[in-house]
């Protein structure tokens, strides 16, 4: 049977994969997590705001860090965290995808009539 080259096999290994997410996604998560250690609301909470809520409220935290020294500070990420590629293993199958007879038969089909309607207008464009 031919192989779906449409549906990709689950890894086996997730370490082996590395989440691409885009900066300003990344950016979202990280206000979210910090907006869950200066206890704005739980994990739950926070995780169903839409961002607009999240930005706003990030936005009072920083105001709020700047006046209040016993607020969490922000913490320092590492910019080895945003990954530019995903690194995914490939996998390569190693028999040829072999279209089915009735593809095959259907090809030469049109082949033999388009060089049939090519000799007809041929001999009388030549007559």
């Amino acid at each position: 049977m031919l192989e779906d080259s449409t549906i990709k096999p689950t890894p086996q290994v997730w370490s082996q994969y590395k989440k691409n997410l885009p900066k300003s996604t990344l950016k979202l998560k990280r206000m979210k997590e910090e907006l869950i250690t200066a206890n704005y609301g739980s994990r739950n909470q926070i995780a169903r705001w839409k961002e607009i809520k999240v930005i706003d409220t990030y936005k009072k935290l920083e105001e709020r860090r700047k006046k209040d020294p016993s607020v969490p500070k922000k913490p320092d990420y590492p910019a080895s965290e945003v990954s530019i590629k995903q690194t995914v293993p490939t996998k390569r199958s190693a028999k040829p995808i072999v279209p089915s007879a009735a593809i095959v038969y259907q090809t030469k089909r049109q082949k033999q009539m388009d060089e049939e309607e090519h000799a007809q207008q041929e001999s009388q464009y030549f007559k």
